[in-house]
């Protein structure tokens, strides 16, 4: 799958994978997931927004301090995957910073 990588700021970084398929083309599977970035470089995964169990199941996954999905996914939306894909890159791209404050002890 293609992936690309957005840095947000010197602390936190946006990890999208996506595969497209089909005529027309569209999108099928996605995950976009939100990093922090330690003092070394050091990766790790705070929320991971996906449908990974079924294209039409999109959930949004908080971490624990290890990069672990650590509690029951939340729905995140109702509808295609590429909106759902789009919804998830706003909502970290808007939010990151708080994302992180809550997530870090």
């Amino acid at each position: 799958m293609p992936e690309f990588r957005l840095q947000l700021s010197g602390h936190a970084d946006e990890l999208v994978t996506f595969e497209v398929r089909g005529r027309p083309a569209t999108v099928g599977r996605y995950s976009v997931v939100l990093r922090y970035l330690d003092e070394q470089g050091k990766a790790t995964a705070v929320r991971v927004f996906d449908n990974s169990h079924d294209p039409q199941e999109h959930h949004m996954h908080r971490c624990d301090r290890e990069g672990r999905r650590q509690q029951p996914p939340e729905l995140l939306h109702h509808g295609e995957p590429y909106e759902a894909l789009q919804e998830a890159r706003n909502l970290v791209e808007n939010g990151f910073e708080e994302m992180i404050s809550g997530w870090r002890p």
